[in-house]
């Protein structure tokens, strides 16, 4: 079994479900997947430019591991590693910029920046605003110009933050919180990723600012580990890192197929919006309607509808209706179906099966 070596640069949901999906594909190519943790100062997302990274001894690993190519999972180590340094060894870079010479796997900052603004915009907002990373980015002033053009096509009013001034993290905080407090509100607020999300949510409870009713919150990412021990928890738009894995590992095989290939760079966009109580605006709680949602996210697929929905909780359609209309601002047919969607997308994406097998498994 031959070998392919992946650089992992950092430890988290996206990263492994990169790994994953690469993973998917080694399987069938038969590949032997070697991961080398690299860059582990990545790891921090408030790493300086410089930092202390140190680029692991390519020479010596493809010396030792004799791939017939690579993997870079670049993340917050974008620019730590070149095509250059691999010499005639195929290569791909995953989840990064265009790199000069070099083939990668990109997200799709524009599909990001639109499914933020048409999540925060179902919240019936006039007033909507963009967080951006720290550093002047590509990905990031590309998520933000999509995000205001569709806020501004709405009718909406946009705002924008600006770090560029800030020089300390003390500095950061205390600069956004005054933006925060000066901004028209309510206000859905899109960032730029989760750990930008949870610094708009720390600076809003500091402000004792009502979350989401004054500020509704959406990340990027879906970092578990952030969004869900935040207070509250945080919503977030889910890139496909898991695709994205695929497609890497779909090109690096083409390239070791035909050496002289170069393929084009290839684009990941979104899974899915991850709900949670930054933007979960509901005038009162109601345990009947969140037990919907459960069966629903449970069992779309299985044929369920809204008059089957009633019986099993045992209230008039009518009534559960209304109530589930007031409280999600759907309707119990649209979350059906849009479940069922997201099932089928990820069975066509993520398998073999043919359009009547997901046809059948989505219901």
């Amino acid at each position: 079994m031959e070998t392919v070596i992946y650089f992992q640069s950092a430890y988290c949901e996206s990263n492994d479900a990169e790994v994953h999906g690469v993973q998917r594909w080694a399987q069938q190519a038969k590949w032997n997947v070697q991961v080398i943790p690299y860059a582990e100062a990545a790891a921090s997302r408030l790493q300086s430019k410089g930092g202390c990274m140190k680029p692991p001894p390519i020479a010596k690993l493809i010396d030792f591991w004799h791939p017939i190519g690579a993997i870079v999972d670049c993340g917050a180590a974008v620019g730590l590693l070149k095509p250059s340094d691999f010499g005639r060894l195929p290569v791909v870079f995953l989840d990064c910029p265009a790199i000069k010479g070099g083939v990668c796997v990109r997200s799709d900052s524009r599909a990001i920046g639109e499914s933020a603004a048409r999540e925060l915009l179902s919240l019936g907002f006039s007033t909507y605003a963009y967080v951006p990373w720290f550093r002047q980015m590509a990905w990031s002033r590309e998520r933000g110009k999509a995000f205001a053009e569709i806020v501004r096509m709405n009718g909406c009013a946009f705002h924008a933050f600006d770090w560029r001034k800030a020089k300390s993290d003390v500095e950061m905080r205390r600069r956004l919180s005054v933006w925060l407090e000066a901004v028209p509100r309510p206000v859905g607020v899109f960032a730029a990723n989760d750990y930008v999300a949870s610094l708009v949510e720390s600076c809003a409870s500091a402000l004792k600012i009502r979350i989401p009713e004054d500020v509704a919150i959406l990340g990027v990412d879906n970092d578990v580990r952030i969004c869900t021990y935040a207070r509250p928890t945080l919503s977030s738009v889910n890139p496909d890192f898991e695709v994205a894995g695929w497609c890497a590992a779909s090109l690096l095989d083409q390239m070791i197929r035909n050496p002289e290939l170069r393929p084009s760079d290839a684009f990941f966009g979104v899974e899915s919006i991850v709900r949670r109580e930054s933007t979960r605006i509901r005038p009162h709680h109601d345990d009947r309607i969140e037990s919907v949602l459960t069966l629903i996210r449970n069992s779309a697929h299985e044929g369920l509808t809204p008059a089957g929905i009633a019986k099993q909780i045992g209230c008039s359609r009518r009534l559960l209706e209304l109530r589930f209309k007031e409280m999600t601002g759907s309707t119990l047919l649209k979350e059906i179906r849009s479940v069922r969607i997201e099932l089928a997308r990820r069975l066509l994406t993520r398998s073999s099966l043919s359009y009547e097998e997901v046809s059948q498994q989505c219901g």
